[in-house]
C-alpha cells in the first residue's frame, strides 16, 4: 500500500504541474523531448505501474486473509512479500525506460497536445503494443477483479466458521473492507476502458467508444494517461507513424479547445513553430 500511495504522489507532484503549464501557455514548455518523454514515462509508465501493484496488493492481501502463516517465517515472508513486490518494480521501470527513452523505433513529439500526444512510438510496434496493452494494462485489471471478487465469496462463506474467533473475524472483515473499497474506486473508471481496449485489439473500430472514453476522462481524470491502442490490423499495415495524420485525440482536442473548426496548415519549407503559432493566435485575437 504503501507503494501505490509514493506512485501515486509521484503521478500528482509532475502530471498536474505539467497539465497546467500547457494550460497556460498552450502549448509544452519547455518544448524538448525530454519533457515529452518523461510526460509519457509517467503518464503511462507510472499510470500502468500503478495498475500492476494495485493487482499484485489484490493477491497479496488475499494471501495475507486466508494463509496468513506464510508471512510468519523469515524465508516465506522474503519470498511471498518483499521478492515479487521488487521484481514487479525493476520490471516496470525497466519496461517503460526501454520503449519509452530508448525505444526501436523514432517517437514524433507533438508539442501543440496534451502530453505531447500520449502516443510513444512503440504502441505502433505489433509486439510491444499489445504486451503493453494486454499484460500492463488490461491483465492487472481482471486479476484485481478476479481476487477482489474470492475474497469477498471467501468470507461470506467462512464468517459462520468464524463466529466464534471474533478477533480473527474482524482482523479478517477490516482487510477486506480496505482491499474491496480501494478496488472499486480504481475498477469503476478502468473497467470501461479495458474492456473498450481489448475490443479494438480484437478489430472493433476505433470510433466505437470515443464517448465512453470521454466521459471516464471527465469523471476520473487519471485516466487521462491511458494510452490509444490502434486495433491490430492498422498495426500490422503501418508499423510506422505517419506524421502527416491528424490523429482522433487530436481532433477531439481541437474540437473541444477552440471556437472554431480544426483545420490543417502545410508548410513547402521549414519554418519557426513558435512564430507561427504567434502570429495564428494574433491574427485570431485580432479579428474576432
Amino acid at each position: 500500500m504503501i507503494v501505490i500511495l509514493i506512485i501515486g504522489l509521484i503521478i500528482e507532484l509532475i502530471a498536474i504541474p505539467f497539465h497546467l503549464n500547457f494550460l497556460y501557455f498552450g502549448i509544452v514548455q519547455p518544448s524538448i523531448p525530454f519533457i515529452c518523454m518523461l510526460w509519457w514515462f509517467i503518464d503511462l509508465g507510472l499510470y500502468n505501474g500503478f495498475t500492476i501493484i494495485m493487482s499484485w496488493s489484490s493477491f497479496h492481501r488475499y494471501l495475507f486473509i486466508f494463509h496468513d502463516q506464510i508471512f510468519l517465517q523469515g524465508k516465506k515472508r522474503f519470498v511471498f512479500h518483499y521478492l515479487p513486490l521488487s521484481i514487479l518494480l525493476l520490471y516496470i521501470l525497466i519496461f517503460y525506460i526501454i520503449v519509452i527513452i530508448f525505444p526501436p523505433c523514432k517517437n514524433t513529439y507533438d508539442y501543440t497536445l496534451p502530453v505531447c500526444n500520449d502516443y510513444p512510438c512503440y504502441l505502433d510496434n505489433l509486439v510491444l503494443g499489445i504486451w503493453d496493452s494486454v499484460v500492463n494494462g488490461i491483465l492487472p485489471i481482471f486479476i484485481i477483479c478476479i481476487f477482489s471478487v474470492t475474497i469477498l465469496i471467501r468470507v461470506h462463506y467462512q464468517k459462520r466458521r468464524l463466529v466464534n474467533q471474533r478477533n480473527q473475524w474482524r482482523r479478517q472483515r477490516k482487510m477486506m473492507i480496505q482491499l474491496i473499497s480501494s478496488s472499486i474506486l480504481y475498477l469503476i473508471p478502468n473497467i470501461p476502458l479495458s474492456l473498450l481496449i481489448l475490443a479494438h485489439l480484437c478489430g472493433l473500430s476505433e470510433s466505437v467508444g470515443v464517448e465512453v472514453e470521454r466521459i471516464v476522462t471527465k469523471v476520473h481524470p487519471a485516466n487521462s494517461g491511458c494510452p490509444q491502442i490502434k486495433p491490430i490490423n492498422d498495426i500490422a499495415s503501418d508499423t510506422r507513424y505517419n506524421s502527416m495524420e491528424i490523429s482522433q485525440q487530436a481532433r477531439r482536442f481541437a474540437e473541444t479547445r477552440y471556437a472554431f473548426p480544426p483545420f490543417i496548415i502545410e508548410f513547402n519549407q521549414d519554418i519557426d513553430e513558435k512564430s507561427i503559432i504567434k502570429y495564428i493566435l494574433f491574427h485570431y485575437s485580432t479579428n474576432k
